[in-house]
Formats: structure tokens, sequence, C-alpha cells
């Protein structure tokens, strides 16, 4: 008789979760390949689980049957389908303070496996079922809802460093994150400062469509969607621009404060015009000096002579 016996990081429900279901026994016996069907019953006595061994395309179909089923201590199978013909596997779990010590026993009962020397037939016995525990323990540890230590699964990760290549992997992909974070913060906050000043934005890479919204809404709220913007300067304005006329020179593109001092200056003396217009009989509203609606209408100067 093969016996292996294997300590799992989990508790001896784990290891029946696992067991009474049926559908994943493929998962951790080695040589069932697929599964057809589970009774309702399973994995209460006489209930049957039907499978498939062998390697596709050379399977075989057959059946497991409980034969003694004691949660969460004792599962006895009958399992054919082997080419031993048909074993009974007996598989014991005992608590050991937070985790438990799983036992699983297989001998031949019918077929040509009880003709084989009881030496050889272990010897291949006990190295399946090793690989069956370590299945086991891998689905059993890893569905537990606590454990007090590693996994099988951990530790075999640790020990061939997958884990540290992951974490280090994980480590160095947050420290990128997290330094990209303050630049982008920072460019963005830069953005939004000279939107709302109204000086020529400088544009995150990446950013140019929020930042183009963002000026646009600015401009909207403030009312000066039409005006130009600080990259280009308003023309000097001559005496004749404040009388009416429309001659205007041209000069280079000038400073913030400065674009700013000068359109106060433009401001006051489109204000006296306006005066100047409306004691003439002009409307008030026939010239718009920010769309340049009625600039072709001069305004006459008001030279103190009498008008008629």
């Amino acid at each position: 008789m093969s016996r292996n016996v294997r300590v799992l990081q989990c508790t001896p429900e784990d290891v029946f979760d696992v067991l009474a279901d049926g559908w994943l026994y493929p998962s951790w016996v080695v040589g069932a390949s697929r599964m057809r069907e589970v009774d309702e019953t399973w994995p209460m006595a006489g209930a049957e689980l039907h499978h498939s061994f062998g390697v596709w395309p050379a399977l075989l179909d057959d059946k497991t049957i409980v034969e003694e089923f004691a949660r969460p201590h004792t599962m006895v199978m009958k399992a054919r389908g082997w080419p031993i013909g048909e074993a009974r596997v007996s598989i014991q779990v005992k608590p050991r303070g937070d985790a438990c010590v799983v036992r699983i026993q297989e001998e031949a009962v019918a077929g040509p496996g009880r003709f084989i020397p009881a030496p050889l037939m272990d010897v291949a016995l006990h190295w399946r079922n090793d690989e069956t525990l370590h299945r086991l323990a891998y689905l059993a540890e890893g569905r537990a809802a606590s454990r007090a230590a590693a996994t099988t699964a951990e530790k075999e990760m640790a020990a061939s460093g997958e884990k540290q290549e992951a974490d280090a992997a994980s480590s160095a992909d947050a420290g990128e994150a997290e330094a990209a974070t303050p630049a982008v913060d920072e460019e963005r906050d830069a953005a939004m400062s000279h939107a709302e000043s109204g000086s020529e934005p400088v544009v995150p890479t990446g950013e140019t469509e929020w930042v183009d919204a963002a000026t646009s809404i600015d401009a909207v709220e403030s009312g000066s969607a039409d005006e130009p913007g600080e990259s280009e300067s308003l023309p000097p304005v001559t005496a004749g621009d404040a009388d009416g006329s429309a001659g205007a020179a041209t000069q280079e593109p000038m400073p913030g404060a400065a674009a700013e001092s000068h359109r106060s200056d433009v401001d006051e003396r489109v204000a006296r015009a306006d005066e100047a217009g409306a004691s003439a009989g002009t409307p008030e509203d026939s010239w718009d000096p920010m769309s340049g609606a009625g600039e072709s209408e001069p305004v006459a100067p008001d030279d103190g002579a009498p008008q008629r």
C-alpha cells in the first residue's frame, strides 16, 4: 500500500471544501483529464463522479464512487479507469495548530494491478500521489479564508525568486507613478494659473485640449471671448483715432503689464469718443470697440462750433 503525507497551511474544513466540489476532481487528481458529470449527492456515500483519464485523444471514460465520507476527517473512494484496474483511495485529515496534516493511501483492489509486485506498485503510486497532494495544497490553501503561514505556492515563488521579481516590478511601477503625479499636477496648476491670468498658457504634454477648454471657459465667463490674447497687443491709438479717424500705426507686442495699461488708456479714449458721438446724434451702440462695427462712420470732432 502506497502512503503519502503532507502538511497544508489551512484547516481540515478547507481541504474538504475542495474534496466536496466534484468538478475540481481533475484539478488535483493526477491522471484525470476532464470531468463529465457529478452526482447531485456528491460527496455522500454512493455518489459517483464521471470523468476521463489519460491524455487526449487517448482518453478512457470511467467513474469514481464514494464509499465513505465523514467531514472533515475521512473520505474513501474506489477509483476506476486506471491501467491497474480499480484502486481504493483513502484520505485522512487531522488538524495541527492552524494547519492540518493530510494523508493519502492507495492500493490496487481489482484488475491487472493486483499482480504487480507491491514494491514496484508502491513506487509508482507514491510518486503520483505526491503530486496529487501538491495540487490539493494549491487549491485548499489558495481558497482558505485565513492562513497563519505562507502557502505552498508562496514558498515556492519565494524560493525561485519569482516573488521578489514580482514585488520589485510592482514597487518600481508604484514609484514611477508617484514620481510622475507631482510633475503632472505642477504642470496642470501652472497651465490653469496662466489661463486665469490671461497670459500665454504653458501647455503640458498631452493636455492641450484640457488647457484650451479651461481658457475658453474663462474667456466666456469674463466676457472677453472676442478680445485678442495677451500674445496679440492692441495697435496704438493716435489723436485721429480719438476723433473717429481711421489711420493707425503698428507696433511690437508689449509685455503683459504694459498691455494692460495701454488697454486702459484705450478704453478711456473710447469713452470720450462715445461721448462726442452722442452729442453729435450718433447712437451709443452704433460702434462696438470689440467687434469693430461702425468703424466706417467717423465721429465728427467736437470743436465747439454750433451744431445744425
